[in-house]
């Protein structure tokens, strides 16, 4: 519950000249009784108005499309500014708010708010008017494949402080001023030669987007429905030579990839690999009928959707990708289509890294932190999330997992890296599906980790993992 409360305190001076205050407050204004959830306020500049995100409806999925709602103090009143997207066919249109990177300061004056908001696989700064409810994308036509996060607001300048990075870019710092059409201008930028960040002397900034593309999938060509993937090659292609591929879908799966700067990805195209990522149904950035699309078909349709964008990629890129050095790296839900993909593609992926892997949704239930997690995942938006399965239910949390497949004949090499204080995805789910390998005798190798949780986020834990997974892509290739 949101609520707003009012300093009635009346300011005074002391015998010593020292300004005091009685510190009476209000009686608290509830800001979202007609909403089932609300987050993030901001108060405008002159603390009559507020802006929050709000749903009328509990979400069921971990990550979903919110309403931006309008709240005039002094009339008491709120109002819906801009409501939920169903669905998106290009990186222009604006496709929802989703609720996060959101900065302290977003008024830019009186009349408009500025949010980063994910559009398809980028990041984009939108301007909403409060008048009217119309957004618009900043720079929505750029060709740039770069992402757009914003800091901070000044009122008073009418202007944005935001970053700008590509994928193997590191951010620079970015200023526009929202009344002028001149566009951006870059206030530090990151010399390459230095390895360190300066003013720049030339615009624009120095943020090399040649070997990222983003490629578009279409499920519907029809209704020009589509999904995305994005490919990364190596920096330097000089030499007239196939790169190995490693595919890497998000985890959530209600998550994405966009075109931030990753320093694993840098690293990789800086040792030879391309890296493929996968924006599958499900994702944010594409709608809420895309996303609400998953649940009840994980482990088909997220699976479907990986192989087409593999698929995709050796098709048209195939004479800078290796059809014979094809690996999978992913985590969680990442893992899940990992375990998936090894057993459906075979003859396509030649070995396996994954990171606390989803392999038994049944099971999961319950023992992670996240049980309503696994029912609506495998069983559907119309499940009540508290609800206890039935054994219908649970036969079917068993079918769309990955222990529950058969093997085939060949089953490429695989590593577990796994977070011994893991509760999100418990450290049993991994052990179950590599010991289940191992007796089929595939070649399996666990990386137990006893400091980490589920992200697998210490530095020392991400360089062995890093380095232990290209060990492992190394010597499958010879």
């Amino acid at each position: 519950t949101l609520k707003y409360y009012e300093n009635l305190s009346r300011a005074s001076r002391s015998n010593t000249g020292t300004r005091v205050s009685d510190k009476k407050w209000s009686k608290p204004l509830c800001l979202s009784s007609s909403y089932k959830v609300a987050h993030t306020p901001r108060v405008s500049p002159t603390d009559c108005k507020v802006v929050f995100f709000a749903s009328s409806n509990v979400p069921k999925t971990h990550n979903t499309i919110f309403e931006l709602v309008l709240c005039d103090i002094k009339t008491k009143r709120s109002e819906v500014l801009v409501g939920k997207v169903s669905d998106t066919t290009s990186s222009s249109e604006f496709a929802g708010f989703y609720g996060s990177d959101v900065p302290k300061s977003v008024w830019l004056d009186q009349h408009r708010v500025v949010y980063t908001v994910t559009v398809r696989s980028r990041k984009r700064l939108a301007v909403v008017s409060i008048t009217d409810g119309k957004v618009q994308v900043m720079y929505s036509d750029s060709k740039k494949l770069t992402d757009h996060v914003l800091l901070t607001v000044d009122s008073k300048s009418e202007r944005v402080l935001f970053s700008e990075s590509s994928i193997t870019s590191r951010p620079v710092l970015m200023c526009s001023h929202c009344n002028n059409d001149s566009g951006p201008s870059c206030l530090l930028d990151f010399d390459t030669n230095l390895e360190r960040y300066v003013v720049p002397s030339h615009q624009p900034c120095s943020i090399n987007t040649s070997n990222v593309t983003i490629r578009e999938i279409f499920y519907d060509e029809k209704n020009n429905r589509s999904f995305e993937s994005i490919l990364i090659l190596p920096c330097d292609m000089k030499e007239k030579r196939k790169v190995p591929l490693i595919v890497s879908p998000h985890g959530g799966p209600h998550s994405v990839t966009t075109l931030s700067y990753r320093t694993d990805v840098r690293f990789l195209c800086e040792v030879g690999y391309a890296t493929l990522f996968v924006n599958y149904r499900g994702s944010i950035g594409f709608g809420l009928n895309p996303l609400e699309s998953l649940p009840g078909n994980i482990g088909s349709q997220d699976l479907g959707d990986v192989i087409a964008a593999v698929k995709d990629v050796l098709k048209h890129c195939n004479d800078v990708l290796d059809a014979d050095r094809v690996f999978y790296a992913g985590g969680s839900h990442g893992g899940f289509l990992g375990l998936h993909f090894a057993l459906s593609c075979s003859e396509i992926c030649k070995a396996v890294a994954i990171r606390n892997p989803v392999t038994n949704v049944a099971s999961m239930y319950g023992t992670s932190d996240i049980a309503d997690w696994t029912l609506v995942e495998a069983l559907g938006m119309s499940i009540d999330p508290r609800a206890v399965p039935s054994a219908d239910q649970i036969k079917q949390m068993w079918n769309c997992s990955p222990i529950s497949r058969s093997l085939p004949s060949r089953v490429p090499p695989h590593l577990f890296l796994l977070g011994q204080k893991d509760r999100r995805v418990p450290v049993s789910q991994g052990i179950h599906m590599a010991e289940r390998l191992k007796q089929a005798g595939v070649s399996v190798r666990i990386l137990m980790y006893p400091q980490d949780n589920h992200p697998l986020a210490r530095v020392e834990t991400q360089l062995d993992r890093g380095i232990s997974t290209l060990d492992l892509f190394e010597k499958v290739s010879g």
